[in-house]
Formats: C-alpha cells, structure tokens, sequence
C-alpha cells in the first residue's frame, strides 16, 4: 500500500512538473545543451588525457627510484663441493710458497746439473711446478663435503635502485614537445565540439521561434476567415448570398484548419528536438522568449568578418599546423636515436645470507654507483625508416592543411553569398507583405461594399498568409546563414 502510494506521489509529481511552462532564452538554451553534451564531455576528458599524458613525460627528467623485495625457498641446500676433497700435506718454503720437502714425497730423486729432481712411476725426471700431478705425496688432509653444505635454502632480497638521465639526444625534450601538441590538438578539438553544440542548438532555438510565428500566423488566418464566414452568413441569411460563397468560405477555412493542424504537430516535433538537446523532458512545455521579426535579435556584426580572419580561427586550420609540427618533432625524435644515452645509476642490496661473508645467515648490504652509455652500432636502418615516416607525415599534414584552406575559403565566399541573398529575400519578403496587408484591407472593403466578387477576398487572404510565411522562412534564414558564417568563421 505504502509502495502504491509512494509510486502515485511520483507520478502526480512528475505530472505537475511536466505540466509547468519553462520559458528560457537563447542563452540559457546554449548553455544547457553545452552543460549536457556527452560528445564535448568526451572531448574535456581526451584534453585531461593529453595533460596528464604531458606530466607524464615530464616525468622522464627526473630521477626514477624503484624497491624491490624478494623471498626464495631454496629446494636444496647449497654444496660448494660435489665430494669429499683430499689436498697434500706439504710445507710453507722460505719464500712463502706452497712446496715440499724430499722427506715428504714417495717419488724418487736424481741428480740433473748438480740438482735434485724427482723422478715420476715410469722413472722420468719431471719439474713438480710445471707437472704437479706427478708429486706422490705420503701425507694428505681431507676436506669433507659436509663442511662446505650452506644450509641457506631461505634467501632474502632486497633493493633501491636509482636511475637519472644525464644525455639522451633530445628525446625527453622531444617526447614533452610531442605530448604539448597533443593538448593543443585535443583542446582543437574541443573547441570544434562545443561550435557544433552551439550551431546545432541555435539552429534548433530559431526554428522553434520560426514554426511557433507560422503557427500564430495560421491562428490568424484561422479567425480572418471565422470572421468572414460569420458576415458571408449573415449576408447569405439576408438573401444577399449565395449557397456557393458559403462552401467556398468553408473550403478555405477546412484548409487552414488542416494547415494549422500540420503546422502545430512541428511545433511539437522542434520543441521536442530543442528539449532533447538541452535535456529536458521532451514532453516539457517549453516557451522561448525571443520573437523572429524582432530586429533586435538580428544582429549583422557577423556580416564583415574577413578571411584571414576566418583562417586565424579555425580550429581545423590550428590543429593541422600542430599536425605539421608534430611531424618535425618526430623527425628529431627519430634522429635523436642516432645519438647516445648516458645514464647514471645506483644501487643497493641487502641480501640474508650475507654473501660477502661467508653466507652468514644475518643481514647485510652493499651499494653500487655507476655510469651507463647505451651507443647505437647497427639497427639495420632502423632510424633512417622513422626519420623518413615522419618526413612523409609531414608532407601530409601540410597537403592536408593547403586543402583545408581552400575547401574553407570556399566556405567563407558560400556564407557570405548566402548573407547577402537572405538579406536581399527578407527586403522582398517585407515589401510582400506591406504590399499583401494592403490588397487584403482593400479587397475587404470592397467585397464589403459590393465592388469585388468573394473570391477576390479569399485570394487576397491567401496572398497575405503566404507573404507572411515567406517573411518568417526569410527572417530565419538570415539568422542561420549568420549563425553559419559565424561558425565558418570560427567564432561561434
């Protein structure tokens, strides 16, 4: 029951808020459809993604300091030694070497130029320095395996190294050179998206005001014929009608009807389009404050905008010179591989088991310090192929660019014909209908004093709806055409 409730409160809620007539100007339209735009919200993301992508590189000056720790669970133990050793029992000489003496070895001696040599199993006089393995030695000490099995199967690690470019050609300079351009190209890039919201919600503002004057035009035209119908049948009830003046009135009237029917479904439709962009409810009432035969509102500033104007606005035009001097950059970023990096490097180790002592099992550290230069020798053309991609990227942004250019000055003489056409059109259109509310006063008071037969007055009707809807197609046509030169011109 609570939940029934709840739901019912909602609704009449809604209803009531539905059911409210906003009224919002020009102004407030831009900047909720501005506000609400996905499309330019991925774009102030993709320029947060391009800054953050430059304090990225600018990192790459900076010292980087990494630590690292590890654990090691040895299966085994480790053995310095794959068996028992057996080394001789000789004596320290006087010049403290390790040797013998006769008394010492099993081999037998001789003579050779008045000294001893020992004599090896096949009775060879040998030198024991250059043939130690010949000694016979009687006495030996062992060296049992055991002693030398490090019981360290538990190892840990750990270290801080520090690593600092010194020299790297350029490329950190080049890569936050590169990563600057991408923002500006991103922030291009945002400025395009934010001129379409603009030009597509100015566009949808006008035609609302456009379709809602058609539609009191038609309303109008609507009671002018009421009005006659009213006189054609008090005339026909007199006797100084006929039947036929009736239905030709009706006729007409069952037209505009039809017409005004037609005409109010596209208020709907464009009122709807204009809630969709602003991000209201489509079913919202919505009231624009602006009239399409107010001068005020048309304003001609727009009118002398100039060509190297044009050019130094658009956005299309700033990022295609980025896209040039992104190439150079890149250019210099591949002919920077030719040179060599020099780095400096540190570090230390705290390692258990020390292992400069013996494996003790205890704790124990080390530092080293050092100097890194990294020179290329061969990369089999490798940088020749980048430097010559990025030469052809720019030869294509600049083919790009010189394109651009002229498709925009096309663009720029296109809206500036226009202008002058719409101009020319609302002066014709006006005189229309100063000329139509004329004929359709006189044919009024002529039909009424008996000079001029109905249809004269229907027609003169006709004429004066006509003109008047030809005003208001002219009256927005202006106003777009300006709003489209302001958006050929960049400054929208």
């Amino acid at each position: 029951m609570k939940k029934l409730f709840l739901v019912s409160y909602i609704a009449f809620f809604t209803g009531n808020l539905l059911a409210q007539t906003v009224t919002l100007s020009l102004q407030d339209c831009l900047n909720l459809a501005l506000e609400r735009s996905r499309d330019l919200q991925i774009k102030k993301e993709e320029v947060k993604v391009a800054e953050h992508t430059k304090g990225e590189a600018k990192t790459a000056y900076f010292p980087k300091i990494d630590a690292t720790l590890a654990y090691l669970r040895l299966s085994d133990d480790i053995n310095l030694l794959a068996e028992d050793k057996l080394l001789p029992i000789g004596t320290m000489l006087s010049d403290g070497s390790f040797g013998f003496r006769p008394d010492q070895i099993n081999n037998s001696w001789t003579e050779i130029n008045g000294q001893q040599v020992p004599l090896d199993v096949n009775g060879v006089p040998f030198d024991p320095s250059k043939n130690p393995e010949k000694i016979q030695w009687k006495d030996y000490t062992t060296i049992p395996k055991e002693e030398l099995t490090l019981d360290n199967r538990n190892i840990f690690v750990g270290a801080v190294s520090l690593v600092q470019p010194i020299y790297t050609g350029g490329k950190i300079r080049y890569a936050n050179r590169m990563a600057q351009i991408g923002i500006d190209v991103a922030k291009n890039q945002e400025d395009l998206e934010r001129s379409e919201v603009i030009y597509d919600t100015e566009k949808a503002y006008w035609t609302v005001i456009s379709v809602e004057y058609k539609v009191r035009t038609a309303e109008e035209y609507q009671k002018l014929l009421l009005q006659l119908e009213q006189n054609i049948q008090a005339s026909y009830d007199e006797g100084m009608a006929t039947r036929a003046d009736i239905l030709k009135v009706k006729v007409k009237l069952n037209e505009v009807n039809l017409n005004l029917i037609k005409a109010r479904n596209g208020l709907n439709l464009a009122k709807m389009q204009l809630c969709q962009m602003i991000g209201y409810p489509m079913q919202t009432d919505i009231e624009l404050v602006d009239d399409i035969t107010d001068k005020g509102t048309l304003p001609d500033m727009n009118d002398h905008i100039t060509l190297n104007t044009t050019f130094s606005n658009r956005a299309e035009l700033r990022s295609l010179s980025k896209s040039i001097e992104l190439s150079e950059t890149k250019e210099k970023l591949a002919f920077a591989d030719y040179l060599p990096q020099i780095g400096l490097t540190a570090s230390y180790l705290y390692t258990n088991p020390d292992f400069h002592n013996g494996f003790e099992k205890k704790f124990a550290g080390s530092w080293t310090v050092g100097v890194v230069m990294k020179v290329p020798v061969l990369h089999w053309g490798e940088q020749k192929q980048k430097i010559q991609s990025a030469r052809s990227q720019r030869v294509i942004a600049e083919l790009k660019l010189d394109d651009t250019r002229e498709k925009i000055e096309l663009q720029y003489n296109q809206a500036a014909f226009r202008i002058e056409e719409a101009k020319k059109k609302v002066e014709a259109t006006q005189s229309n209908v100063a000329e139509a509310e004329e004929n359709m006063r006189y044919a009024t008071l002529s039909f009424e004093e008996g000079l001029v037969p109905l249809t004269d007055v229907l027609e003169a009707y006709t004429t004066w709806f006509s003109a008047t809807s030809d005003e208001a197609d002219a009256l927005v046509e202006l106003r777009l055409n300006r709003l489209n030169m302001r958006k050929v011109s960049g400054t929208l």
